[in-house]
C-alpha cells in the first residue's frame, strides 16, 4: 500500500472515532449531572430483578380482576354486591 492511501486511511479512521466521541458526549451532557449514577443504578436494579415492570403490572391485573369478579353478577356472595351495583346504561 502506499504512503497517500494509508495517510487518508487513517485519516478517515480517526474522523470516524472522533465523530463516535463526540455523539457519546453529547448524548451524556444534555442529562443532569447525576445522571451518570442514576444511570448505573437503574441497570443494577434491572439485572436484580429483570421483570420487576411487568410484576407490577401483573400484580395489578390480577387485583383488578379480583375485584370484577368479586363485584360481578352471579359471584358467590351475590347478596353482598347487591348494593355495590351500578345500573346499566
Amino acid at each position: 500500500m502506499d504512503t497517500g492511501r494509508a495517510f487518508w486511511v487513517i485519516c478517515i479512521t480517526l474522523f470516524v472515532v472522533i465523530i463516535l466521541n463526540v455523539g457519546i458526549y453529547a448524548a451524556f451532557s444534555k442529562r443532569k449531572p447525576d445522571s451518570f449514577s442514576s444511570t448505573f443504578g437503574k441497570a443494577a436494579r434491572e439485572m436484580r430483578n429483570p421483570w420487576g415492570q411487568e410484576d407490577a403490572r401483573m400484580t395489578e391485573l390480577s387485583e383488578r380482576v379480583a375485584e370484577l369478579r368479586k363485584n360481578a353478577p352471579g359471584s358467590d356472595d351475590e347478596e353482598e354486591n347487591q348494593g355495590n351495583q351500578k345500573p346499566y346504561g
